[in-house]
């Protein structure tokens, strides 16, 4: 199993002469008995905090066969960190006019011949593009199934009325994790703002912050950076890391799902996306982005996530939420401090997290 680990609250740099030689070797020591404890192919750290990415390295391998190691350039597939992504762009469209993300959809896609049809009741005609980067149209997920295929994100978005109406929980009052709906909400994307999900991910995004990362549907991409990538692997039954296969989850990917879960990066990259989302939206802390009111939109917890209170009692019910692509914890009870988090699986673990 590979893990990549952003954890965005204090931390160690390895290049900082500030940092005693002694408080590295502890933590390097810690980081390889985790490896070590746990049986993980490899690992990637990285740490940021008030602009400044504290530390950034690898452990263990990207290739276990070749003993490749993990570096800070390693690629990883990111899984549903990818949706932060998404809600950034859809946010940064509201920001310029091109779409609302509160106003009911039906009618602004009806102006533009453009029909939204998720259910039959009078809530699709309430529904905005906020429930469904919240996960809160009761619509359930489909574990997995929707990422294979080659239907069109056009054709993914006119299927949603097909979606399984007799498993639907009510409209805004439960949460139900939903890939689906994140191509469909960067599908609307499209459609208001006249503009390319990928093209502006790369041109807005990527560039803009100086991020070597891409997409599972860009084969060029792919086919130039095969080298940095960390190949996936699983615990057999006897406890044992096997190979799934080199390619085999690029091959099976369906790209219009990439809003959902279909991003590449590596930690140097994340380090760069976060230092944006800590800085209220300022690259390289001289020019603006994006409004910090657009940075601050994507924390606002918009649905209750009551599963996760009543697993881990340290959180109470009215803490726990879900925003625009995050998981929000707002008020633990052991510290003073806001926790904002999302996961990832993609035959590999990832896991975000800003404190």
């Amino acid at each position: 199993m590979l893990l990549f680990c952003f954890i965005f609250v204090g931390g160690f740099v390895r290049s900082s002469s500030s940092i005693p030689a002694e408080v590295l070797a502890v933590l390097d020591s810690q980081i390889n008995k985790v490896v070590r404890c746990h049986g993980l192919a490899g690992l990637s750290l990285t740490v940021v905090k008030d602009g400044e990415t504290l530390f950034h390295s690898g452990y263990g391998h990207a290739d276990l066969t070749t003993k490749t190691p993990v570096t800070p350039d390693t690629l990883y597939a990111i899984g549903s960190v990818s949706k932060q992504f998404a809600s950034f762009l859809l946010e940064y469209y509201q920001e310029r006019g091109l779409l609302d993300l509160v106003q009911p959809l039906a009618p602004q896609l009806a102006e533009m011949n453009h029909d939204f049809k998720i259910t039959d009741g009078e809530e699709n005609e309430e529904m905005n593009l906020q429930d469904l980067l919240s996960h809160r149209t009761g619509l359930p997920n489909y574990m997995g199934l929707e990422f294979l295929g080659n239907d069109t994100r056009e054709q993914l978005f006119q299927d949603l009325h097909y979606s399984k109406q007799d498993m639907r929980q009510p409209y805004r009052q439960s949460w139900h994790y939903n890939n689906w709906l994140y191509a469909a909400a960067a599908r609307i994307g499209e459609i208001m703002s006249g503009r390319s999900f990928e093209d502006d991910l790369q041109s807005l995004v990527y560039n803009k912050l100086g991020m070597g990362a891409g997409t599972l549907s860009d084969r060029h991409y792919l086919s130039r950076n095969l080298q940095r990538l960390a190949k996936p692997y699983v615990f057999d039954q006897s406890g044992v890391n096997r190979n799934v296969g080199d390619a085999m989850w690029v091959r099976t990917w369906n790209p219009s799902m990439t809003p959902a879960g279909g991003l590449l990066a590596s930690g140097r990259d994340m380090a760069k996306w976060m230092n944006l989302l800590l800085s209220g939206g300022v690259l390289n802390s001289r020019q603006r982005l994006v409004r910090s009111q657009t940075i601050n939109n994507m924390f606002r917890k918009l649905s209750d996530y009551d599963n996760w209170a009543r697993t881990f009692k340290k959180w109470s019910s009215n803490c726990v939420g879900y925003g625009e692509g995050w998981f929000l914890f707002t008020c633990p009870l052991d510290h003073n401090n806001a926790e904002y988090s999302h996961t990832g699986n993609f035959y590999s673990v990832h896991y975000s997290k800003i404190n």
